[in-house]
């Protein structure tokens, strides 16, 4: 296998992917707070996931973004 490629798991949501799952959401935002102008969350609650974003952003522009995040997202899975 080549150690310089990442590979992206996707499991279902009951099943953690690692043993060890890292980091908890609120550290993860701890970590992440001052590296970033503006920032939109997905999460998950329940059997549900919410979506917040910062109040520079409209729904329509949040919509666009989340979308050209997912089409990043899927164009680097299948690129290997």
């Amino acid at each position: 296998m080549d150690e310089e490629k990442k590979i992206f798991k996707l499991v279902s949501k009951d099943k953690p992917p690692e043993e060890n799952p890292g980091v908890t959401v609120n550290q993860m935002l701890e970590q992440a707070k001052d590296k970033y102008d503006n920032i939109i969350l997905v999460g998950w609650e329940g059997d549900h996931f919410k979506i917040s974003w910062s109040e520079d952003f409209t729904p329509d522009e949040v919509y666009v973004l989340l979308e050209l995040a997912k089409e990043r997202l899927l164009n680097k899975m299948y690129s290997f």
